[in-house]
């Protein structure tokens, strides 16, 4: 494979009882960046700071995390950033894969891969700091000879392994043409039984409506809750106006169109 753009997220000490330091984390980066084209975050991390590279101009075919993680979610530098924000992250950023390098995530892996297009690597146990440290550096720079990611992981987890690699094919968005075409299928048995378009238009109207402003929603309040740049009052306000035009949108989706026919 060519070199790939990966956005490295590592957390190896944090401000958070009962998570020990994670010492020679830089042989793992080192793995990465020497062989890829990647942008490491400054620690500690922040969570509002992984929505700026995921939202920001670049584009990354890889997100590595490596640190702590419980069930509550990614163990930053003071915080713990959910797996739901994190979904909310690899939706906006679609990258290809996502390489967790810590303990048991097999929880979080199963509900990133059913929520996102991308596959997902991750451990199913406990994990020793060496291993995953090694586990690493095998990996990426057996992505430059191999001709997927599935290749290389296969190549690095030979043995007993404690990591596992799950197949974005299980995603709950994008799981292949197959199910996207029967999903068509049975929405036009539902909605549009007698051949009619109008309906069928301004659904998918309505799906290009969600897909446009639904990430700007997301990131106007990501970076108020991060930033809290504006007063309550000033932010009520801001989101009033969003409901407004998105009433507005909705309606002539329904009605702006074809007269409100079939």
């Amino acid at each position: 494979m060519d070199a790939l753009k990966v956005l490295v997220v590592p957390s190896r000490i944090t401000e958070i009882d009962g998570f020990p330091a994670l010492p020679n984390m830089q042989r793992e980066i080192l793995a990465i960046t020497t062989g890829h084209e990647s942008t490491v975050l400054n620690e500690p991390v922040r969570w509002i700071d992984m929505l700026r590279a995921v939202t920001g101009d670049k584009e990354y075919d890889v997100y590595h995390y490596g640190g702590h993680l419980t069930d509550a979610g990614l163990v930053l530098g003071s915080e713990i950033i959910s797996v739901s924000h994190v979904i909310m992250m690899i939706q906006t950023g679609k990258p290809r894969l996502v390489v967790m390098n810590s303990c048991s995530g097999e929880v979080a892996a199963e509900r990133i891969a059913s929520q996102c297009s991308c596959d997902v690597i991750y451990a199913i146990t406990s994990l020793d700091n060496d291993i995953a440290i090694t586990f690493a550096v095998t990996f990426y720079a057996q992505l430059r000879k191999s001709n997927s990611f599935k290749e290389a992981f296969d190549v690095a987890s030979t043995g007993e392994s404690v990591f596992r690699y799950l197949d974005g094919k299980y995603s709950a968005i994008e799981r292949g043409d197959s199910i996207a075409s029967d999903v068509a299928e049975i929405k036009k048995a539902l909605f549009d039984p007698y051949g009619g378009h109008g309906f069928m238009q301004r659904l998918a109207r309505l799906e290009t409506i969600a897909e446009e402003y639904l990430p700007v929603w997301r990131v106007i309040a990501a970076t108020y809750s991060g930033t809290k740049t504006i007063s309550n009052q000033t932010f009520t306000v801001i989101m009033a106006l969003l409901v407004v035009l998105s009433a507005a949108l909705l309606f002539f989706a329904f009605y702006g169109a074809n007269g409100g026919g079939r």
